[in-house]
């Protein structure tokens, strides 16, 4: 099956292009997935197993609902391809009742049987409400035992307007389920030895949740109104029929706008990182994010030395100076793989294209007019443009201890990006060269 999914909350099915030209490609134990797994108290039909010991972050939902990570999950559950994860797409409409498919797909994506209770799922955790977006509500989670994690919780199906808009469809989080947890895979090399990169945000787990929102979450939701002024309608509305699905990924740090950067060289290590990621993303999986703005991109402080990556084969590593990236929301992404490819088809949302005052909208309107307003199809470019967007705001709107002189490496960047056509000809071209603060080491696996 060589097949195209617009997940655009406006798609319907006469534009989802299903065209029968190949058997589908079944990578078999090639496939790198990273899946949440649920104990059989929550439905699970999966025996739990022993995997071998892969370093990453975990649920704090562990002892409840998440027995075993997401990024180890792969070595427990069936190796679904990223078209068998979308496959019944091809015949979806907008009523959940008429397209049940849909709807299974989503719980064996969360490896459940049927949606948890919301209540149920957040019992004996304490919540912080951090951030809000159009469709979801971002919290701050902790177990009894300490861990701590960040969960989105999106309505979906629900007949209630939120902030005006129609809720999402079980299809449009599907996809952005399928798509985080095939950017997250890449932080395992894969079996090829090809691709790794740590800078995607790790997907810790999804559920598929039903009832009222919490009245434990509302009061914190109104807490946070009356400091923030939520411009989101309070969730004290929905129903006990009401679906929600969350996410859970581990805690990425502040947004790149807040973040207080150190030094240039800080910001020289946040560029390394995300042309790196970008790079693999793009030969692994034809990846273009096509939202970067700095709201999307979350720092943190580490006590590692250097970041590793493998790009085609190729092992790269890079100083960390101390701050590691985490880039997030793939709402807007386009990715490709098993011959499905999966985008947002912007080309109706005028809207978008038509912003002032930030250089975040002239991109928009970049990528609108490289790619003739389709969105299907595959142009690295549009990282590249995002890259330029991230360089200016590193040299012209953060501010570095040492004042606001202008830096010679992330300036010959600003002036250079733009005659690169991907970011992987930027990490293997010679832009990066000659920069003392981020040398990279380079060698055949």
């Amino acid at each position: 099956i060589d097949s195209s999914f617009n997940h655009s909350a406006s798609a319907t099915p006469d534009r989802i292009n299903f065209k029968v030209s190949s058997p589908l490609l079944s990578r078999g134990d090639s496939v790198n997935l990273s899946r949440s797994t649920f104990d059989e108290s929550a439905g699970d039909k999966t025996p739990i197993l022993t995997p071998e010991e892969i370093p990453h972050n975990y649920s704090v939902f562990d002892h409840s609902f998440a027995s075993v990570n997401t990024s180890q999950a792969l070595l427990l559950r069936k190796q679904s391809s990223f078209a068998e994860s979308l496959l019944p797409l091809a015949n979806r409409t907008s009523n959940l009742v008429s397209v049940p498919g849909i709807y299974e797909k989503v719980l064996e994506e969360c490896n459940q049987t049927h949606a948890i209770k919301i209540e149920q799922y957040i019992a004996n955790k304490t919540f912080t409400k951090l951030g809000e977006g159009a469709f979801a509500e971002v919290f701050r989670c902790c177990n009894a035992e300490g861990k701590e994690s960040i969960i989105k919780i999106m309505p979906v199906e629900g007949k209630q307007l939120i902030n005006g808009e129609e809720q999402k469809k079980f299809e449009d989080i599907l996809a952005e389920m399928v798509i985080a947890r095939e950017l997250s895979s890449l932080r395992h090399q894969d079996i090829s030895g090809k691709y790794q990169t740590n800078n995607f945000i790790e997907l810790l787990s999804v559920a598929c949740c039903r009832g009222c929102f919490p009245e434990k979450l509302i009061s914190i939701w109104k807490e946070w109104d009356e400091e923030h002024n939520s411009e989101n309608d309070c969730p004290d509305m929905f129903t006990k029929d009401q679906f929600y699905i969350i996410m859970e990924f581990p805690f990425g740090g502040v947004d790149l706008e807040h973040f207080p950067l150190k030094s240039t060289d800080q910001a020289e290590s946040i560029f390394q990182q995300i042309v790196h990621a970008l790079a693999a993303a793009e030969q692994a999986l034809l990846f273009e994010h096509r939202d970067l703005h700095w709201s999307n991109i979350l720092i943190r402080e580490t006590e590692e030395e250097t970041c590793s990556y493998i790009i085609n084969g190729q092992k790269y590593e890079i100083p960390s100076n101390n701050v590691q990236v985490s880039i997030i929301d793939f709402t807007l992404s386009r990715l490709e793989q098993d011959g499905c490819i999966s985008f947002f088809n912007l080309s109706e949302e005028d809207w978008l294209f038509t912003g002032e005052g930030d250089y975040q909208f002239e991109i928009y309107r970049m990528m609108k007019e490289k790619n003739k307003n389709e969105w299907e199809s595959f142009n690295a470019i549009t990282n590249v443009y995002w890259l330029h967007y991230l360089t200016d705001k590193l040299l012209n709107e953060k501010k570095y201890p040492r004042g606001r002189k202008r830096n010679k490496f992330l300036t010959h960047l600003y002036d250079n990006l733009l005659d690169c056509e991907s970011s992987y000809e930027v990490v293997t071209g010679k832009l990066l060269l000659g920069n003392d603060n981020a040398k990279r080491k380079k060698r055949k696996q």
